[in-house]
């Protein structure tokens, strides 16, 4: 990776040839304030230009939107098609001019999306410069305080970082997998040779199991405090039972026991919640090894995360040391790591998470890891 030229707001100079091609495009233009729109924005976007020129990095401005006669006269957009590909973001990114003495910088909805980051510069025209002030990789709202923009070593590590991609947690509540991520019963299926104890413990209750199942669920009702819910006994149909629980209970042991009986009688149950799994081949140290999510909604807008490991192809127990990990913005929140003795056939995480929340889940074993991003 190159290394930067300043941490701080750097200034580039700006030509006489910058000015007059600016002035050409404003005078396309049908009003003052428009014209004085794609002037400030066409100055802006070969300051930032000239920057990534010193830097090496490759660009298009005939490829950029604002180099579009159409989108210009259409749409308050300043952005430089970035097209060097040794960087890990190819795209548009958003040069944004700041006026002298504003100490916010204004980003129009127009361009808060399609576009790889935000790069933002004070122009000043008397001086012929404009001074690169920082960047955002993301932006939500119109006025941002110049004081919350990240440095430009900050914008360089950006360039280079490669681009995580989450998956959607919120999207299964809805039916919609990312790729990869199969139906349990899909992947019954196709172990039921290979590893008939997997399939044992994804699968379907036996009939001759149901009687234990009914015992088990009595465990779980109530002690008969006066506020503990009224619960339908799961003598005959225990399914009911279970939703009910599921629906009335604030304990997530209980309601994850619940659900776990409810997936074996019947998995497909709405109040069952979300389960898919991925399997991630023989990524850890030749091992095959599968990742299970499954999700139940809850009544505050969070959601309960179940994570289990469980071992695929011939084996049914998990390698020893094999670790599952979960990290909130490269901060570990809880780990677990399969035993020596007795060998586990699965490990698992619970946790709770809010809408909008990401974190990320590691399968690791010795110098093997495998990383998945997930959003809610």
């Amino acid at each position: 990776m190159i290394e930067s030229i300043l941490s701080q707001p750097l200034t580039i100079p700006l030509t006489q040839g910058d000015s007059k091609l600016a002035i050409k495009f404003a005078q396309q233009q049908p009003t003052k304030e428009k014209q004085k729109q794609v002037y400030f924005n066409t100055l802006a976007v070969l300051a930032v230009n000239r920057y990534l020129e010193m830097l090496g990095i490759s660009t298009d401005l005939q490829s950029s939107y604002s180099w579009n006669p159409i989108t210009r006269l259409c749409a308050d957009v300043a952005d430089l098609k970035v097209t060097d590909l040794k960087l890990k973001k190819l795209g548009h990114l958003e040069c944004r001019p700041v006026r002298a003495g504003q100490e916010f910088a204004w980003i129009p909805p127009d361009v808060w999306d399609e576009r790889i980051g935000y790069i933002f510069v004070r122009l000043d025209i008397e001086c012929y410069q404009g001074t690169l002030l920082g960047f955002l990789p993301t932006v939500s709202k119109e006025k941002i305080p110049i004081s919350c923009l990240q440095s430009l070593d900050d914008f360089l590590e950006f360039l280079y970082k490669p681009t995580l991609n989450f998956v959607c947690l919120s999207d299964w509540f809805d039916n919609i997998f990312a790729t990869g991520w199969e139906a349990i019963e899909e992947v019954i299926v196709n172990n039921q040779q290979a590893n008939p104890a997997l399939a044992f413990r994804l699968g379907r209750v036996r009939f001759d199991k149901m009687e234990w199942l009914r015992q088990q669920i009595k465990q779980l009702f109530p002690t008969g405090k006066p506020s503990s819910p009224i619960l339908p006994p799961p003598d005959r149909d225990p399914i009911p039972a279970l939703v009910q629980i599921l629906q009335a209970t604030q304990d997530e042991e209980t309601r994850w026991k619940a659900a776990e009986m409810l997936w074996e009688i019947e998995p497909t149950h709405p109040a069952a919640g979300v389960r898919r799994i991925i399997d991630l081949g023989m990524q850890l140290g030749g091992h095959r090894v599968a990742l299970m999510v499954a999700l139940l909604e809850k009544p505050d807008q969070k959601v309960a995360v179940l994570l289990r490991v469980y071992p695929m192809g011939n084996r049914d127990t998990l390698p020893p040391l094999l670790q599952l990990s979960v990290y909130e913005s490269d901060n570990p929140v809880a780990q677990v790591q399969a035993r020596s003795q007795p060998l586990d056939n699965y490990i698992q995480l619970k946790l709770i998470a809010e809408n909008g929340e990401k974190f990320s889940v590691k399968v690791a074993l010795e110098e093997t890891s495998f990383i998945e991003y997930f959003i809610i």
